[in-house]
């Protein structure tokens, strides 16, 4: 009985842990779609965000927003306005 219950909780965290990072994902669309609009640029819909770790360090996070209808990254600087580059 053990195993199965250790099993079970394993999978519970899993399903959780996979739920949480889906919202965080949502969110970071969300927030980053946000940031290109308030700019004056076209997102109709935000599709996904992903961060690009490679060019991000402590105090700049960089974005890649896919939308419906462009795709851009985004970089992030403290409380600078973000610096938005139309990808193709």
């Amino acid at each position: 009985m053990t195993s199965r219950g250790g099993l079970f909780a394993s999978l519970v965290l899993v399903a959780t842990l996979t739920a949480v990072d889906s919202r965080a994902d949502d969110e970071a669309a969300k927030v980053t779609a946000d940031a290109v609009r308030a700019e004056g640029l076209p997102c109709l819909e935000p599709v996904s965000a992903e961060r690009d770790n490679a060019a991000s360090k402590a105090d700049v996070v960089v974005w890649i927003l896919q939308c419906q209808d462009a795709r851009y990254r985004v970089v992030f600087k403290g409380d600078a306005k973000a610096e938005i580059e139309r990808l193709q």
